[in-house]
């Protein structure tokens, strides 16, 4: 595995496939050097962009509920966060649970959530009893939602069970724009901007800031009279204070662009199907390196989540 010489624990637990009061589903990504990517619900939902890495806050026109719960069983052929290659041999799962309540005051939703998100592997990654779980993360969320217009803070904690990378915490912001009654999927392009920026980085004390922004239209199409959400999201990601680099080590602002088409099939209830393909070109000299050398990558895959 190759990394930027920071701690790889970079995903959000939610995010991605995950965000925090959004559902999260299964993700399963062929390899041509796959960065994680986030999904759009059957509904229309707002996944974060992993771009694992948004966390997109309430969503408008949903049901308001005093608790919701959200899981997802993602199954990647790799783990690449924003850009970075994590992992790309042996099998791995990614279960994931999160937890949100809707308050309302007048026009504003406040949703608070909490979630986590786990990586296991098939070969060992670092030692001890944990050797196999090389990735537990843990976060704390709050969204405010108002016509349409979402603002959510999100608190980060990555660990490592088995010793493979030290602690990294992180604290985001992220709006985003969804879909109103005034204004359907179909005529939204449902724009999206996050900071994050590092509070600690046990392994190399370098705190850097992520960027994320990002379009993602979508369409509502009627099959075998199932509603199917066909999206097009197009991401740019990119960071000051070295968190991506050149290659003598100077902080360079871009990390990686991406293009994409996603669609989602409800199944059972709340249970969805859903796939992705996704172009990525890679810009900064540490996410090539830490993929192989690749510049471009051609990104498959498919995933399952639920929530009620």
């Amino acid at each position: 595995m190759q990394s930027r010489g920071k701690s790889p624990l970079r995903r959000a637990p939610t995010g991605g496939l995950s965000r925090a009061s959004s559902r999260t589903l299964l993700a399963f990504a062929v390899l041509a050097g796959i960065p994680g990517s986030t999904y759009a619900s059957p509904s229309g939902e707002h996944e974060d962009s992993r771009n694992a890495d948004i966390t997109s806050g309430p969503v408008a026109g949903r049901p308001l509920s005093w608790l919701t719960v959200e899981g997802s069983f993602d199954c990647p052929s790799a783990y690449i966060f924003r850009g970075y290659n994590i992992h790309d041999t042996g099998v791995q799962a990614q279960p994931s649970l999160t937890f949100s309540t809707d308050l309302v005051q007048g026009a504003l939703t406040i949703t608070p959530s909490v979630g986590l998100w786990t990586n296991l592997t098939s070969q060992a990654f670092g030692h001890g009893r944990w050797k196999h779980c090389d990735e537990l993360d843990l976060m704390g969320a709050v969204a405010f939602l108002t016509a349409g217009t979402s603002c959510q803070i999100t608190y980060f904690s990555y660990s490592s069970p088995s010793h493979f990378a030290g602690r990294v915490t992180e604290l985001g912001v992220t709006l985003s724009r969804e879909p109103t009654e005034e204004t359907p999927r179909s005529a939204s392009l449902c724009p999206h901007f996050g900071i994050f920026q590092e509070l600690s980085d046990a392994e190399t004390h370098n705190l850097g800031t992520y960027i994320e922004a990002g379009l993602e239209p979508r369409l509502d199409l009627a099959v075998a009279d199932t509603s199917v959400v066909v999206s097009f999201p197009v991401t740019w990601g990119g960071g000051f204070n070295s968190y991506y680099t050149e290659a003598g080590g100077r902080s360079t602002p871009g990390g990686y662009v991406a293009a994409g088409l996603r669609a989602s099939y409800p199944l059972l209830g709340t249970l969805d199907l859903q796939g992705e393909v996704d172009l990525y070109h890679l810009i900064s000299d540490s996410v090539r390196e830490a993929n192989h050398g690749r510049t471009t990558l051609f990104v498959m895959a498919l995933g399952v989540g639920c929530s009620f």
